[in-house]
């Protein structure tokens, strides 16, 4: 008997790929989601909202993996996670850096001045801008912060 090693099971580029593998490699056991979630060590229902179908970012019962719950799914499943390279992202990377060699050759990247200065400068021009203000604009502004602010404590 020899040993191949790990035979690839699929290629997974984005998480939603990683969900279809996971799923499908469950129903090839013949595990339910209660099974995958006692054996996982996960709370009851856990398991079936980390596999369910995507229906949407905002609903109610999304899940996603964490670093408590991937481990003894991947464990349960019989599965590991190998992170390897692309070839066309090789080709890709060197033709950026190629890219961007050239470019830094023909002019330098001008410096943004709003972030060589730092917070103390910016305290200071927002006292010079109140400044230039008069008193009843100056009074006005404070007037409608502080509305803001009870607007905000009141629904809070």
């Amino acid at each position: 008997m020899s040993d191949a090693g790990p035979r690839p099971i699929a290629v997974c580029r984005t998480y939603d790929d990683l969900l279809r593998t996971l799923r499908a490699r469950r129903q090839t056991l013949g595990l339910t989601h209660e099974q995958l979630g006692t054996d996982a060590g996960l709370t009851d229902g856990h398991a079936a909202h980390l596999l369910s179908p995507r229906k949407g970012q905002r609903s109610r019962n999304f899940r996603r993996f964490g670093s408590a719950t991937l481990g003894p799914v991947l464990e349960v499943l019989g599965l590991e996670l190998v992170v390897q390279e692309r070839a066309d992202a090789l080709v890709r990377t060197e033709q950026q850096n190629h890219a961007s060699a050239d470019a830094s050759e023909t002019k330098a990247a001008p410096q943004d001045w709003r972030r060589n200065h730092g917070p103390r400068w910016g305290r200071w021009m927002a006292a010079r801008r109140t400044l230039l203000l008069t008193a009843e604009e100056r009074s006005e502004s404070a007037r409608t912060a502080a509305q803001v602010r009870w607007a905000t404590a009141k629904q809070s």
